[in-house]
Formats: C-alpha cells, structure tokens, sequence
C-alpha cells in the first residue's frame, strides 16, 4: 500500500515539474544601439537617433525620438547626464522593454515608459 501511494505522489510530482517548465521566460529587455542625430539642448525632453539596430541585427529606420530625459547615464562612470550633454554623433545604448512599441511617422518616438535606460557610450 505504502509503495503504491508513494509511486502515484511521484508520478504528480513528476507531472507538475514537467508542466511547470514548458513555458519559456522571455528576456525582460533589448538592448539597441544607435547614434545621436541632433545636439542636445537644455529644453529638449528626448534624445534624437538616426537609426537603432539591435544586436540579433533588427533595425528600426530613424529618425527616431527616445522620449527619456532623465534615464541617461555615462557607460564609463555610470553617472546620469542631461540630454543637453549629447551631440551629434555620440553614440548610444538603449535598454528597451522586450515588448516595446514604436509609434508615430516622422519623427518616430518610443515612449518614456518602454524606456529602461540610455548609455553614452
């Protein structure tokens, strides 16, 4: 009686683990890359980007608005930095949610929200 009980809790168990791990975890962010197509200035609330590529090699064509004004820090020190700290050129790291969404026409723009964080690299 005890073998048969507690070859049935194994194979619950067993079953439970099984169905516990079919699902696969998505990563919860992107990373994309990209260059700053306009100078910064005191008043600006987002940074300007040619173009982001990602690095599966996913483009998204610019001119692209990132709408963070205050997410952008340096690689080198990790310190935050204004958006009137970038110029033309410089080149960036974006941290987007994985289910980021792209909106608009001419500029596009992705929402502060879908943001995560930007790196002057």
């Amino acid at each position: 009686m005890k073998k048969s009980l507690l070859a049935i809790v194994g194979v619950c168990l067993l079953l439970l683990v099984a169905c516990g791990q079919t699902e696969e975890t998505k990563d919860p962010y992107v990373i994309y890359t990209g260059n700053v197509s306009e100078n910064g200035t005191s008043e600006a609330k987002g940074v300007f980007v040619d173009q982001l590529e990602s690095e599966e090699g996913k483009a998204i064509k610019g001119p692209i608005e990132l709408a963070s004004i205050s997410k952008i820090s340096n690689q080198k020190d990790d310190r935050a930095i204004n958006v009137s700290d970038l110029v033309v050129g410089d080149e960036v790291e974006v941290h987007l949610k994985s289910d980021f969404s792209v909106q608009g026409s001419a500029p596009k723009k992705i929402r502060y929200q879908d943001i995560l964080k930007i790196l002057k690299e």
